[in-house]
């Protein structure tokens, strides 16, 4: 895994593809900012309580949106990050091979725990954050755009071998609306709780949009590792967020 990421960084294209990933981090925090304050702006309280609240979200309210988009770019690199170990280690021994699906689900709970470390550790410390946007919900989102995420660049160089992958990630996501005892009221509403957050997937989207096609234009990303080259991606614009956020902030300060 380390030679993927060494491979990465050592790559013609790379300076470049970091210049535009830390750029379009502090250009979206900026836009979320305004948009979120001048709409805030708009919303006159009807009582000194109301008022008071507005004035506290005019504050806090991009924090917290900008933190539910990090939750789902952080819970992209955990199932990544599994997802290189498990190709890592295939094929398994004949003895295993029929439980590779399994081994992939322990993979995919490895993430998770992984995930909630990484949110006490770093994410919780770094960004104020809301029970308004759930992180079951944003972890929903997540899983959801990596199955994008692995459709698309699989379409784009033309490979097949992580059909298993886009498999797994789809039963998850469909578990997660239908079970035996649904109904399709039951359905309806949890895909509208879920997606209460869209906002915060479409701004997700917007980054991994723009992450995806400059390091594919760069050949920072490419076809022959392309769960490393996605995972070494992602961890790397975490590292880019933070510093180019860090630097933000010192500026606003």
């Amino acid at each position: 895994m380390l030679d993927e990421i060494f491979e990465i960084t050592t790559a013609e294209g790379f300076p470049a593809w970091s210049v535009i990933a830390g750029v379009s981090t502090i250009l979206l925090y900026l836009v979320v900012t305004i948009v979120i304050r001048k709409k805030l702006l708009n919303k006159k309280g009807s009582s000194r309580e109301e008022a008071e609240e507005n004035a506290r979200a005019f504050v806090a309210e991009p924090e917290y949106f900008f933190n539910s988009v990090m939750e789902i770019m952080v819970s992209n690199t955990c199932i990544f990050g599994v997802l290189c170990l498990y190709y890592r280690f295939l094929p398994l021994p004949e003895a295993l091979q029929d439980y590779s699906s399994l081994y992939l689900l322990l993979l995919i709970v490895v993430a998770i725990v992984i995930n909630n470390v990484i949110d006490m550790m770093w994410l919780n410390r770094t960004w104020a954050s809301t029970n308004r946007y759930p992180k079951s919900h944003l972890r929903m989102l997540s899983s959801i755009s990596i199955l994008l995420i692995i459709i698309v660049v699989s379409c784009v160089f033309d490979v097949t071998k992580y059909v298993s992958v886009i498999v797994m990630m789809l039963g998850l996501v469909l578990g997660r609306f239908i079970y035996f005892d649904s109904s399709v009221e039951g359905i309806v509403g949890e895909i509208r709780t879920v997606f209460r957050c869209w906002k915060s997937l479409a701004v997700a989207l917007v980054l991994m949009a723009i992450l995806l096609v400059s390091g594919i234009a760069l050949e920072v990303i490419n076809s022959d590792n392309m769960v490393f080259s996605l995972f070494a991606a992602h961890f790397i614009y975490l590292l880019l967020t933070e510093l180019s956020i860090r630097v933000l902030k010192a500026v606003q300060s």
